[in-house]
């Protein structure tokens, strides 16, 4: 006996069997079955065979941007689920999305809370991070049942960035005890010669929200900044002049020259660490106080350590060794483009 079902309920059938012999009619005579099929009544059981599943989860987003699959960058991938009948995608049904708690995050759109499944069985659903801690969304179909992404943050960011003086164009050197004094300066949108035609011009800037801190990354020790903000769809084409102060460390027993190198890596991109290191290929420029403020117009842009190609940059633009009584403190500023950890270690 074959049973074929696509319902997406469990169900059961009850059935027996048993045997005869002789020709149909009044003649005929059942015998008895032999152990362990004995006749009577047997009951075989089938499993729902219909899922629905978050094919892009949320990350981890700002407040007030858009929650994509991407950490921090709300033109990443959208949110989106989706509904399966064994492996056959399930196209025409009508998902709800709803934030756990429901305060965390709200609907882009009015009256965006549903959305409906396409050729592909993917539903696609947009909504914004509102409250500050931890979220999680649920999506629900009324036969299909529901299922909840895994956790992630909603930040409340330090600030915006814009590019120049007036949009507020720098987040201030500031320093906590043993922890790294740090500041940075948004530098103008540049041209991305990877991803940009010859004549390309840079989009305009929009202002991004940030946040920075002094926390490390899993995995790293040491000394630590990190810096995370939301492109809006500049990704390629941002950069920042980076400044520290560090703290204060002991000598090498080796020397001066035996000081290692500030290590950096990319949050959303390469996070295997590199030495922050010049990079012949850039020029930079200094204004009349003697601070660094960008790359000449002449020169090249950076090599990426990552891809997309343009997106992950950190050149070592100056360092400085101060003897502070029988310690060092090490002073550096960086051209960097992509979200950003500087460490020592």
């Amino acid at each position: 006996m074959e049973v074929t079902t696509n319902e997406c309920t469990a169900l059961s059938i009850n059935w027996s069997a048993s045997a005869w012999t002789g020709a149909p009619g009044d003649v005929s005579q059942s015998f008895a079955l032999d152990a362990p099929n004995p006749p009577g009544a047997h009951t075989t059981s089938s499993s729902p065979n219909c899922s629905i599943k978050f094919f892009t989860p949320p990350n981890h987003a700002f407040i007030t941007s858009k929650i994509t699959g991407s950490p921090f960058n709300s033109a990443g991938a959208a949110v989106s689920v989706q509904l399966l009948r064994g492996v056959t995608p399930v196209s025409g049904k009508v998902v709800s999305l709803s934030a756990v708690p429901e305060t965390c995050a709200t609907p882009t759109l009015i009256g965006g809370t549903t959305a409906t499944t396409d050729a592909s069985g993917i539903a696609e659903l947009n909504f914004t991070a509102m409250a500050r801690g931890s979220c999680q969304l649920r999506a629900s179909e009324a036969v299909y049942g529901s299922v909840d992404s895994a956790y992630f943050n909603v930040v409340q960011q330090d600030g915006n960035l814009g590019c120049t003086t007036s949009t507020n164009n720098k987040f201030p050197l500031t320093s906590t005890d043993a922890l790294p004094a740090n500041g940075s300066t948004r530098l103008p949108n540049v041209k991305d010669p990877k991803v940009d035609a010859p004549d390309a011009i840079p989009p305009d800037c929009v202002q991004v929200p940030y946040d920075v801190s002094t926390t490390c990354p899993d995995g790293v020790t040491g000394t630590c900044t990190n810096f995370v903000y939301d492109p809006r769809a500049q990704g390629t084409h941002m950069a920042f002049a980076f400044h520290w102060e560090w703290p204060v460390e002991a000598i090498p027993a080796l020397g001066i020259e035996a000081i290692r190198n500030t290590q950096q890596l990319f949050l959303n991109g390469s996070t295997t660490p590199l030495e922050l290191d010049l990079c012949p290929e850039i020029i930079p420029t200094f204004g009349n106080d003697g601070t660094f403020i960008g790359l000449a117009p002449t020169s090249r842009s950076p090599l990426d350590y990552d891809s997309p190609p343009g997106t992950q940059a950190g050149c070592l633009v100056r360092r400085i060794v101060k003897q502070v009584g029988g310690k060092i403190q090490i002073i550096e500023d960086a051209y960097v483009q992509g979200d950003y950890s500087g460490f020592r270690n």
